[in-house]
């Protein structure tokens, strides 16, 4: 179970049971949301969509694979998720988020994604971190951009052709340096 990580807007606590039909709500039954995450394009069924979600807040899931509800401070709305897990089931490990598409544009998936590579970097020894996204979805791969991440390629992940982002330990402690050198300007 992840710890819980708070940000200037935001509590990323462990996913439980009870936050699936919120989340159901806001990301799995949109269609514009859905359109960018699964293969189809298409929103998922309830069904498929709690037989998912009880693997994901299963305690015998693999310990690699962390999944965070992100949760707005403010309101206590439940906007989406953050995750670092095993990229396509291997042994890279990404960031990835998805929030409903009322909450798109508002700086949240970065600001989570940037507390969850924190995260990973200062817990772990991954020597990187990864994230994928659409070609064609500029609004996820500057999310990417602005927590560190630089583009690596395309490649091809659960099925489909992505824009392959990395992110080193070295070039994410160098600019932990610089930000705190200017902060002392």
């Amino acid at each position: 179970m992840p710890p819980t990580i708070e940000t200037a807007r935001l509590m990323l606590r462990s996913l439980s049971r009870a936050d699936f039909e919120p989340y159901y709500d806001a990301v799995l039954s949109q269609r514009a949301v859905m359109y960018w995450l699964s293969a189809s394009g298409e929103p998922r069924s309830r069904e498929e969509s709690l037989a998912t979600w009880a693997r994901l807040t299963s305690p015998q899931r693999d310990p690699r694979d962390r999944f965070w509800a992100v949760v707005n401070r403010a309101s206590g709305e439940l906007l989406g998720h953050v995750v670092l897990q095993r990229l396509d089931k291997g042994d890279l490990i990404e960031v990835g988020y998805a929030l409903g598409e009322k909450h798109w544009g508002a700086g949240f998936a970065t600001e989570a994604s940037r507390a969850v590579v924190e995260f990973g970097f200062a817990t772990t020894d991954l020597e990187m971190i990864v994230g994928i996204a659409r070609p064609s979805n500029s609004a996820s791969r500057r999310v990417l951009e602005k927590t560190g991440l630089q583009y690596a390629g395309m490649r091809r992940y659960y099925d489909v052709d992505v824009a392959y982002y990395e992110l080193h330990r070295a070039a994410h402690e160098a600019a932990l340096t610089a930000q705190g050198q200017a902060s002392k300007r």
